[in-house]
């Protein structure tokens, strides 16, 4: 099955792309599809979402299907599932 997804803002840039897809067996959860996702990305962009001890960075909100989601769920996905990353911006 394939997972859509897509990246905004300093991801996005660090990416050098606003989307990409992932081919996933059934039955495959977020966890699974983003291991999936990371195994081909930079020590840059995983640190732009994960602490140094694989946890989410609080600031990262995944949402599927326009439904903000928890990286902890087991939620199985199912074929065109779109997950944003999110990072919301701030400064002043």
């Amino acid at each position: 099955m394939k997972i859509k997804f897509q990246f905004t803002s300093q991801i996005a840039m660090v990416a050098n792309k606003a989307e990409e897809s992932v081919e996933m067996p059934n039955n495959a959860t977020i966890q699974d599809s983003i291991d999936k996702l990371l195994l081909n990305k930079s020590q840059e962009f995983k640190n732009l979402l994960f602490t140094n001890s694989n946890t989410l960075l609080p600031a990262i909100l995944l949402i599927k299907n326009g439904t903000q989601i928890d990286f902890a769920d087991n939620e199985v996905l199912i074929d065109g599932d779109e997950i944003l990353i999110f990072s919301p911006m701030s400064g002043g």
